[in-house]
């Protein structure tokens, strides 16, 4: 809901070149400084996604896990795990805020990659890998190895988490148990399989090749538009696998569905009855 609303508000346009890469935004109603303000929260919603991301795994291991591990996600234990993604949230919008400001040292790479657009119509940020004079321009450098290395963090313990979850599963369908269970262990897997490869798809390689391809000064034609794209698709992405997949989420959808169509249907072809004037 965070990056919708400021994505509307802001509408920020990527832009990739000479080993950089730009987020702008075309300065309409705002200052340059609260337009940077803007892209970086949007840069963090990113950070506080993946970290939501971790959560999800770790919830679907420890309920297979059984070994009450799930009382920690109840009572006064519940509201910390709403909080812990703004923490990363917060850090990663925070240094992209602090050292992927708009500087005189990157400027003229920045001007050269947007040209013929007017830089002072727009406020950025930038990932600037290597300063005009080839030398590697060390803060911004270490800024992005710092947020991929985050990046990389969550994906190691989503994996860690998935396999856990992958073996759990396997043992819950040798150990004998009714039909219905392993049916839905199966069903559960799949979906899982599904979660992993969406976000995999929609989020870590289009920004991992964001960030880390201009540094190789590789260039992919339209990667910003798809970057763009893949980012704000993943949310309405991410739960059909379990509503296709597990027979439970599908049975009360399609209950759902059905439901509101006699509603509607009763609606169209009822006949309204004249009401009687009594009033003489």
């Amino acid at each position: 809901m965070v990056f919708s609303t400021i994505d509307y508000i802001a509408q920020p346009k990527i832009f990739i070149g000479k080993r950089t890469f730009i987020i702008g935004t075309l300065l309409k109603f705002h200052s340059k400084s609260s337009m940077i303000y803007m892209v970086s929260i949007l840069c963090g919603s990113f950070g506080s996604t993946i970290s939501i991301f971790v959560l999800h795994f770790m919830f679907r291991f420890f309920a297979l896990e059984r070994r009450g591990r799930l009382y920690y996600f109840k009572g006064k234990y519940l509201a910390w795990w709403f909080i812990f993604p703004f923490f990363p949230g917060c850090f990663w919008g925070y240094i992209t805020y602090l050292f992927l400001q708009p500087n005189d040292l990157t400027s003229s790479i920045v001007l050269d990659i947007i040209s013929p657009l007017n830089l002072d119509d727009y406020s950025y940020i930038s990932a600037t890998y290597f300063l005009p004079s080839g030398e590697l321009n060390l803060s911004q450098f270490l800024t992005m190895f710092i947020l991929m290395n985050l990046m990389l963090i969550t994906i190691l313990t989503v994996a860690y988490f998935a396999i856990g979850s992958y073996r759990l599963i396997n043992r819950i369908l040798k150990d004998g148990e009714s039909e219905y269970s392993r049916k839905l262990q199966k069903q559960l897997f799949l979906a899982l399989v599904c979660q992993a490869i969406i976000p995999s798809i929609l989020m870590y390689i289009p920004v991992g090749s964001l960030c880390i391809l201009p540094f190789f000064d590789i260039t992919i034609p339209n990667l910003s538009t798809i970057v763009t794209a893949t980012y704000a698709l993943y949310p309405a992405f991410d739960p059909l696998p379990l509503i296709i997949i597990v027979d439970s989420y599908r049975n009360v959808v399609r209950r759902s569905v059905f439901r509101i169509r006699p509603m509607c249907t009763g609606i169209q072809g009822r006949k309204v009855q004249p009401v009687p004037d009594i009033i003489s």
